[in-house]
């Protein structure tokens, strides 16, 4: 949403990865002028779909989720927010990840900022109802959820920044 030139940029980048064949670009009704950006994008491989309406960012997530189930039948689906800065050997270790354990849904690495720390939570733990209930809300989340820092561990949660999933547990 209204951030075409990061998006154009990171959907160039993840389609020169080995194990990236598409990619799907989701513009959630953008205002400004992304969609004549986006559409400057000429690869085969990378597809525009266009919401009507701005649904917030799950609906603009599972807009690209359910045309890649139709139209690609992938075995894996990564989500990302347009200003990440992905290497390859990240897309490579998540899907080591995934495919050593069959109990994972999802998998992320710890975003960090361009000087190296750790940006924010990339799991936590959910630690009772309470926990649940304020996390599914949007804005109780903000001040509410205890979120645990959990590293190379299994957790509830995962940041939206970006993460893999198994496709088939998706829609």
């Amino acid at each position: 949403y209204n951030d075409a030139i990061n998006t154009k940029k990171l959907a160039l980048t993840l389609i020169g990865f080995p194990y990236i064949s598409t990619v799907c670009i989701v513009d959630n009704a953008s205002v400004d002028d992304s969609r004549k950006v986006l559409e400057t994008i000429d690869h085969p491989d990378i597809h525009l779909v266009w919401n009507q309406h701005n649904g917030g960012y799950g609906a603009g997530n599972n807009t690209g989720i359910r045309y890649l189930k139709e139209q690609e039948n992938p075995k894996y689906i990564l989500i990302a927010n347009p200003d990440v800065i992905v290497e390859e050997s990240l897309i490579d270790h998540l899907l080591q990840e995934l495919e050593g354990d069959e109990s994972l849904a999802a998998v992320t690495g710890q975003p960090i900022n361009l000087e190296q720390e750790a940006r924010q939570l990339a799991g936590w733990n959910l630690t009772n109802i309470v926990d649940y209930l304020l996390t599914i809300n949007a804005v109780l989340s903000k001040f509410w959820c205890r979120k645990i820092r959990v590293k190379g561990k299994y957790c509830d949660c995962l940041s939206g920044s970006l993460l893999m999933v198994k496709a088939e547990i998706m829609l």
